[in-house]
């Protein structure tokens, strides 16, 4: 089983702890594999992540499948570290949903890569074209600096958007624990919501702003 623990830091004002809490997330190899499946993504969608992990995104995103054939679209992905915009998404009970998702490309420390894809808003088909349409370009335009970090709370994957956030580079990061790159109580406190999350396995949410 793959456990993630997800660096929240200076999400932006657009976001609240409720939209965090909310989002469906899950880790994908650079072959569109499930590596975690959290449990806001079951709730979401039905499907356990025993039933996912280990298997192919386009089980959840239809277009998935037919997307990572395409070269051009993974090239656009990668020259723009990730893609956003609304699409399908199927339950486990069989409906279709319609839902924003975004995919963050995140950079290892080994040079590989991964994605991670969060899900939000998912309803079921309407056909209303107005709002799919506006819901892309707002998730589109939501700068969220995102970290993995193993069970020792060191940073195993992180996106670029982190480094505008506090002017940390990548190889700053990668391998190391907040409070080795980032001192103070701040990091301290994040870290201690961190392991409670890995001892209880319960979601929780640390906001501050910087």
């Amino acid at each position: 089983m793959t456990t993630t623990s997800l660096d929240a830091i200076a999400l932006g004002k657009q976001l609240h702890a409720s939209d965090i809490s909310d989002t469906a997330i899950a880790l994908l190899d650079e072959q569109g594999t499930v590596a975690a499946w959290t449990h806001t993504a079951e709730r979401l969608v039905g499907f356990r992540a025993g039933e996912v992990v280990g298997r192919s995104a386009a089980l959840v995103l239809p277009s998935f499948k037919e997307a990572t054939t395409t070269s051009a679209f993974v090239e656009r992905c990668r020259a723009e570290n990730g893609w956003s915009g609304a699409t399908a998404v199927r339950h486990r009970d069989g409906r279709v949903l319609d839902a924003g998702v975004r995919l963050t490309m995140l950079h290892g420390q080994d040079g590989t890569a991964r994605w991670l894809a969060s899900v939000t808003d998912a309803v079921p088909r309407s056909g209303d074209a107005t709002d799919r349409s506006v819901r892309g370009p707002l998730l589109a335009h939501t700068p969220i600096g995102v970290g993995i970090r193993d069970r020792q709370l060191r940073s195993t994957y992180v996106n670029d958007v982190a480094e505008s956030h506090d002017g940390l580079p990548r190889e700053r990061r990668l391998g190391r624990r907040i409070t080795e790159v980032l001192p103070g109580a701040n990091a301290e406190a994040i870290e201690a919501v961190m392991r409670q999350v890995l001892q209880n396995g319960t979601t929780r949410i640390h906001e501050y702003r910087t």
